[in-house]
C-alpha cells in the first residue's frame, strides 16, 4: 500500500509596526513607484472589502508587510503559485509575475536607516523535519533575512519568535503566535516599524469635541484635531474628497479619502480606492479637521487572500517545493495591527504570522473628516503602502 505524505503546515507571519527607511539598490527591472502604488492600492482595498464582510467597523491592514513576506515566499514557489502570488498582490499582468516579484523583493528588502522613520526586517524559521534545502537557507540569508532551523513545536522557539517580533516593532507588538503546528513546516515573518511627526503639527489647543457620523445612524463624539489655513494636497470627484498629509520625512504621506455628504460604507469607496496611491492630487489653500485615532486589529487574512486569488496557487502540488522536499501548505496568514494618530504625528504597528478635476488655484477648501474614511500611509519613494484601512468608528478599537 502506498501512503501519501502528510503535508507539513506552513504558517505565514508578517510583523509590521510604525517608526525608520528603505534605501535599497535598484533591481534589474525596477518597479516604478506609481506601478507599485497602484498594485498596493488594489491589494489594500480588496483586503479591506473582504474583511468588512465579516461586519468589522474598522479594518487596518499592511499591504507593504504582506508584499514583503509573499515576495520572499516566491523564492520557493512553483509557476502556478508564483502567478497566484502576483495576482494576490495586485499586479494585473500575470505574465510578468517573476520579474514583478523579484523587483518587489528589492523594494521591500530588510533595511534600517539610522534616525529614519521606517525600519524593515524579515525572518524565517524552518523545522528540521521539513529537511529544508541548504541552498535555500543560504539564499534567504543573502537577502538579509534572519534564518534559523529549529523545532517549531518547541516552546523555546516560539518564545524566540515572539521576542524577535517585539524587538522589531519596538515593543508595540509583543508577539504573533502562541503555538506552531506540531507537524513541522516553516514560519515566515516580516516586521515593519514606523514613527514620524507631521510636517505641520496640529496645535493641541485647537482640538475640540466634535460629532462623527457613521453608517446606519451611528453618532460618536470624537476629539477632532484642526489645521487652520494651510496648504493642502487635495483631490475631489463628486461626493468624494481626499487629502494627503506629509510627514517631517517628506517621503512618507498619509492619504485620507472621505465623503462630503452621506456617511459611506467601505464598498462605496471602490471607484476611488486608487486614490490611496497618491496620484492626481493638487495643492490648495484650506483647512483640515481630522479625528485623533487609536485603532488595533487581529485577524487571519488567509480567507481574504484566497478570495483575491491565492487559493488556486497554494493548492497546487508542490506550491512551495523550492523550500524543502516536504509538501508545504500555507495554513494561516496572521496579522496584528496598531495605529495611533495624534497632534504630533503617527505611530503604528502590525504583525502578520504569513478622471481628476482641478479647482481654481485661489479656492479655499475646508475638509472635515467627520464621516467614515479610507486611509493609507504611503511611501512616495517606493509606492509601498505601510498601512491601509477603513475607519467607520474612530472610537472603536477592534481586535477580533
Amino acid at each position: 500500500m502506498i501512503q501519501k505524505a502528510r503535508p507539513s503546515t506552513f504558517i505565514l507571519a508578517t510583523v509590521l509596526a510604525l517608526a525608520p527607511a528603505l534605501p535599497l539598490a535598484a533591481p534589474a527591472t525596477p518597479l516604478a513607484p506609481a506601478q507599485l502604488g497602484e498594485a498596493q492600492a488594489r491589494l489594500g482595498f480588496r483586503l479591506i472589502d473582504q474583511m468588512r464582510r465579516d461586519g468589522k467597523t474598522n479594518v487596518v491592514v499592511s499591504p507593504a508587510s504582506l508584499a514583503g513576506v509573499l515576495a520572499l515566499l516566491d523564492l520557493g514557489a512553483n509557476a502556478e503559485m508564483r502567478a497566484a502570488l502576483a495576482r494576490t498582490l495586485g499586479f494585473e499582468n500575470g505574465a510578468d509575475a517573476a520579474a514583478q516579484l523579484a523587483a518587489l523583493r528589492v523594494v521591500a528588502a530588510p533595511a534600517s536607516e539610522e534616525g529614519g522613520p521606517l525600519a524593515v526586517a524579515n525572518a524565517m524559521v524552518l523545522d528540521p523535519r521539513a529537511a529544508p534545502y541548504p541552498r535555500m537557507l543560504a539564499g534567504l540569508g543573502r537577502l538579509g533575512a534572519r534564518v534559523s532551523v529549529e523545532r517549531l513545536d518547541d516552546p523555546a522557539t516560539i518564545a524566540r519568535v515572539n521576542a524577535w517580533v517585539a524587538d522589531h516593532t519596538r515593543g508595540r507588538i509583543p508577539g504573533i503566535i502562541d503555538k506552531a503546528p506540531d507537524d513541522g513546516g516553516l514560519l515566515a515573518l516580516n516586521a515593519l516599524y514606523f514613527k514620524d511627526r507631521w510636517k505641520q503639527t496640529f496645535d493641541p489647543a485647537l482640538t475640540q469635541p466634535a460629532r462623527f457620523r457613521g453608517v446606519g445612524g451611528l453618532t460618536r463624539e470624537v476629539a477632532m484635531m484642526r489645521l487652520p489655513e494651510v496648504r493642502l494636497r487635495l483631490r475631489r470627484q463628486g461626493a468624494f474628497v481626499a487629502v494627503e498629509l506629509p510627514y517631517a520625512t517628506d517621503r512618507f504621506r498619509l492619504v485620507l479619502v472621505t465623503t462630503s455628504d452621506h456617511p459611506a460604507s467601505s464598498a462605496e469607496f471602490r471607484t476611488v480606492a486608487g486614490w490611496l496611491a497618491g496620484e492626481g492630487f493638487s495643492e490648495h489653500a484650506g483647512e483640515l479637521s481630522l479625528p485623533s485615532l487609536a485603532l488595533g486589529g487581529n485577524a487571519d487574512l488567509l480567507p481574504a487572500l484566497d478570495a483575491l486569488g491565492l487559493a488556486r496557487g497554494r493548492a497546487s502540488p508542490g506550491a512551495l517545493a523550492g523550500f524543502s522536499p516536504a509538501p508545504l501548505v500555507i495554513a494561516q496568514v496572521l496579522q496584528r495591527t496598531q495605529l495611533r494618530l495624534d497632534e504630533a504625528g503617527t505611530e503604528a504597528a502590525a504583525t502578520t504570522a504569513v478622471t481628476t478635476t482641478r479647482s481654481s488655484p485661489g479656492e479655499f477648501v475646508k475638509v472635515v473628516v467627520d464621516k467614515p474614511f479610507l486611509f493609507a500611509l504611503r511611501d512616495a519613494q517606493t509606492g509601498l503602502l505601510v498601512l491601509a484601512g477603513y475607519v467607520g468608528d474612530p472610537v472603536a478599537e477592534e481586535r477580533g
